[in-house]
């Protein structure tokens, strides 16, 4: 399947639009978003989901002028190209059932501005709340860059916009060490490093039948790159789900341990 947002030009509305809504903040239509999340969502859900989307695109905005968190620092670029961009992934119905699980456990390497780990515990906030669930107090996101600005950052907006099960931490991944040795059943990065080195980097941390699934231009030889260390590694492909952004072809690698 590719799905194709290389021409979208994002539906707004206003947050006061809804009976519980309190400000004028531009964000999304709901229509959207249940596209992206591929079901529909209750009212009182969306509104609480989109206020806390709307909340990260205008504070990674203001913040990005002051501190070199990322270079799209365009409101309407970081939902297209941060938050659109991460939440892709939940497309894939394996994923978005995943994120459903109780004892939900996920790594986000080399976050940066706090993508796509801000984004996706948001979205899987979205969707338990869809399902009447609570949020499970074991499960969570771990956001990690050896960036301390980038942290402080990431650290302010989880506060700032109330992301729920969400922690950064100011390390580079390879020092987290064996306390966190097969501790997430999901690990994610986007942007980071080769193909081939994401998997070195992310193989001790990840437990078993647990996926890995990395953002990535399409079109290189990352893959080729990777296929013996994945069969070393006894590591499965299991999709390459692939689509356009902003005219840019992309593709999502998923792997899993056996």
């Amino acid at each position: 399947m590719v799905f194709n947002v290389s021409n979208v030009i994002l539906p707004t509305m206003n947050i006061s639009d809804h009976k519980d809504g309190t400000n004028d903040a531009r964000i999304p239509h709901k229509d959207y978003i249940e596209e992206v999340f591929n079901e529909p969502v209750k009212s009182e859900v969306f509104c609480d989901g989109a206020k806390k989307f709307d909340c990260l695109a205008r504070f990674v905005e203001s913040k990005s002028r002051v501190v070199n968190i990322t270079a799209i620092r365009n409101y309407e670029q970081i939902w297209l190209k941060h938050i659109i961009d991460s939440l892709i992934i939940l497309n894939i119905d394996y994923i978005y059932e995943r994120f459903s699980y109780e004892d939900f456990k996920a790594l986000d390497i080399g976050t940066g501005g706090g993508f796509p780990g801000l984004a996706l515990a948001i979205g899987r906030s979205l969707i338990l709340q869809n399902k009447n669930v609570e949020l499970d107090v074991n499960s969570g996101f771990l956001l990690v860059d050896s960036t301390k600005k980038k942290i402080d950052a990431v650290n302010e907006v989880i506060k700032e916009c109330n992301v729920e099960r969400a922690t950064a931490l100011w390390s580079r991944v390879e020092d987290l060490g064996e306390d966190y040795y097969e501790k997430f059943n999901f690990i994610t990065a986007r942007a980071v490093a080769p193909l081939p080195e994401l998997i070195d980097l992310s193989f001790s941390y990840l437990a078993k039948n647990g996926l890995m699934a990395f953002y990535k231009l399409d079109g290189t030889d990352e893959l080729e790159n990777s296929t013996k260390k994945i069969k070393k590694l006894g590591l499965k492909l299991i999709k390459k789900y692939k689509y356009e952004l902003g005219g840019t072809k992309r593709v999502i690698y998923v792997l899993k341990k056996g």
